[in-house]
């Protein structure tokens, strides 16, 4: 188990912490959000995984895959 963190920065980004140095997930004030990615680009950059299901009511209006991603 861990303990995660959320605060604020001088720039307004809102960041929840993994621990005291590492970003979880940050919300830039911008609007973009980043889940392991610090700065992110777009509206919804993600290092990782990404699943979703049979049952979401969302759909992807544009999927980017960087030269280092991978399908399998």
């Amino acid at each position: 188990t861990g303990t995660f963190e959320i605060g604020a920065d001088s720039n307004n980004d809102l960041k929840i912490y993994r621990d005291a140095s590492n970003i979880a997930m940050i919300i830039k004030n911008s609007g973009n959000v980043g889940i392991g990615v610090t700065n992110p680009g777009v509206a919804l950059e993600v290092n990782g995984s990404v699943s979703g299901s049979a049952t979401s009511t969302g759909s992807f209006g544009r999927l980017e895959i960087a030269s280092t991603g991978s399908f399998g």
